[in-house]
């Protein structure tokens, strides 16, 4: 089998600790796979030392939270292999920043209409690097509000006219690939049906991306039809992962519900 290179552990929005989710990934049987949590690299090299004892190779990787300004969308770019990490570190560790800020003041607001101990959510947020909502939805859940992440709740307070329509700034997204690009890494487009980023391709291949993630759980048999014949037509490599979360994502997708194949592994490896 071959490699899911979109995995999230606690150091952002997964509900896995590192050791744990490689071990999944190693028994699952892959030869590869890539920690690619949101806007930090700092569990990478602990899961590579975690892949050396499970016997699974791991890929350096990030995913890089970005917007689109002309199209009003948030665009994530995932990142492999990265040679030299630092042209990133002020531009997410920013986005650290915005985000914790969004997490105390939507913390404050909710805790007007829902009782809870801010502590909680801190408790689930301190092994990573920032406040996501998840570990807000998850102390809801522990203090019964809801039964789940992402259901009504979720909606009624994060979605579009909810009681919480503030929202972390994030960088251009043409800024971010050329960060990214800066590394010496493999830069790809992550997902393109999870925020309708189909119309932006053109102008990132423009920009210099390396690839597009053709094989994810949101990706249709249409989409992934056509994503790879844009890739094929442009000489982009084909990426696939499960943009796994655990139950902090909300669906049914154990690791290596979507794979990369060995042949555009080594492409990244090897750029």
């Amino acid at each position: 089998m071959a490699g899911d290179l979109h995995c999230h552990s606690v150091m952002s929005d997964g509900v896995m600790d590192i050791d744990t989710i490689v071990h999944y990934a190693a028994l699952k049987g892959l030869d590869y796979m890539a920690l690619s949590d949101h806007d930090t690299i700092a569990g990478v090299e602990t899961a590579i030392k975690c892949g050396q004892k499970y016997g699974i190779k791991v890929i350096r990787a990030i995913e890089i939270s970005s917007y689109d300004f002309k199209r009003l969308k948030k665009v994530h770019i995932l990142c492999y292999n990265y040679k030299n990490p630092e042209p990133l570190f002020s531009m997410i560790n920013k986005t650290v920043e915005n985000r914790n800020r969004f997490g105390q003041k939507t913390i404050k607001k909710l805790q007007q209409y829902y009782v809870f101990d801010e502590k909680d959510v801190y408790n689930k947020s301190n092994k990573g690097t920032a406040i996501f909502k998840q570990h807000i939805m998850h102390t809801l859940m522990d203090y019964g509000y809801t039964d789940r992440i992402f259901g009504d709740l979720y909606a009624k307070l994060f979605k579009k006219g909810g009681l919480i329509q503030e929202k972390p700034d994030y960088p251009n997204v043409f800024d971010v690939v050329k960060a990214a690009k800066s590394t010496g890494g493999v830069v790809i487009l992550a997902h393109p049906p999870v925020y309708n980023s189909f119309e932006l391709i053109p102008e990132l291949i423009e920009c210099g991306i390396n690839g597009i993630e053709v094989y994810h759980p949101r990706c249709s048999e249409e989409d992934t039809k056509n994503l790879k014949c844009i890739c094929k037509e442009n000489n982009l490599i084909m990426t696939g992962g499960t943009d796994f979360h655990g139950f902090y994502g909300g669906t049914n997708n154990p690791i290596g519900t979507c794979v990369t194949d060995n042949a555009e592994i080594e492409r990244i490896l090897n750029y």
